[in-house]
């Protein structure tokens, strides 16, 4: 795991201090937004039951299994003395998020399915991708949901005792509610026309979704990984395919023009003019998006 700069711990801590009193948990309608509801009951049957008799899938539970028991009550390293668990899970993780997919798209007959995102590990694609230079550091989430941009973010915590829910009300705000919503406010500020941010936290073998926006973050009830299979499944499929920009936190009243689009070619050519032969500036103008703004 990277060292975390010392201007991240003091952000982090500002945003510990902000979020106190701006944090709801149990919250059943984070996932109603999301629209878990609206995915297919049998497809999400039949990819639990091709998960449960898939190889690879009982392969990758068994392993984070091992890096749960491994890791204690205590979120420590217990795998080695450099190799985090978090990196570990990653693995696996990214099997089982890229198995139901596989699963989703073999077995959906295309309904429903809009959008083509990919899940990636932080090793994968560093959060650089909308011309970022000014606010995105060496630190990473560990996973992205990705199409042409960064759409959720995902944070992984080894125990359940490391979840966002603090012991009782009003205790300190935990650090992955700190670190994600660190992630939450560069997406937010890289974006100006995002509303919110929607973060997928994973502790231990519990789950739960986190929507951010400026007033403050949602929690949805948190579940278990293996014994609430088919959330986790509805909530993948959702977030992969089914969620348009706007129900993934954009204005609705701003849409992104693809980078063909006439009006992204006039832009980028306006950029590369003004840059004035700046080579590192022309060769960061293809990572912005062009908006267009309904009036």
């Amino acid at each position: 795991m990277p060292v975390i700069p010392e201007s991240t711990q003091s952000i982090r801590m500002i945003i510990k201090e902000e979020l106190r009193s701006k944090l709801e948990f149990d919250q059943p309608n984070v996932l109603h937004r999301l629209g878990i509801q609206d995915v297919d009951d049998e497809l999400v049957n039949r990819i639990g039951r091709d998960l449960e008799n898939n190889e690879s899938f009982v392969a990758s539970k068994m392993t984070l299994n091992k890096l749960f028991n491994l890791s204690g009550n205590d979120g420590e390293n217990a795998v080695g003395e450099k190799k985090n668990v978090e990196d570990k899970m990653m693995e696996p993780l990214s099997q089982i998020f890229d198995r139901v997919v596989q699963l989703a798209v073999a077995n959906d007959n295309e309904r429903g399915r809009r959008y083509e995102r990919k899940w990636l590990a932080n090793a994968d694609q560093p959060l650089r991708g909308e011309g970022d230079t000014l606010s995105f550091s060496e630190i990473k989430p560990d996973f992205t949901l990705c199409d042409d941009f960064r759409e959720v973010i995902s944070e992984l915590k080894t125990t359940s005792v490391q979840g966002p829910k603090p012991a009782k009300q009003g205790d300190t705000v935990k650090a992955i509610v700190s670190q994600a919503a660190d992630y939450a406010r560069l997406h937010l500020t890289c974006r100006p026309f995002q509303l919110f941010s929607i973060g997928l936290l994973i502790f231990g073998k519990q789950f739960c979704v986190a929507i951010f926006d400026r007033d403050g973050v949602q929690f949805s009830p948190i579940h278990d990984l293996w014994d609430n299979l088919d959330i986790l499944i509805r909530i993948i499929r959702r977030m992969t395919h089914e969620m348009s920009p706007v129900d993934l936190g954009q204005d609705p009243n701003v849409n992104i023009l693809p980078s063909n689009h006439p009006n992204s070619v006039t832009c980028r050519n306006i950029a590369t003019a003004l840059a004035k032969g700046n080579t590192d500036l022309i060769d960061e103008i293809s990572n912005y998006p062009t908006y267009s703004i309904d009036f």
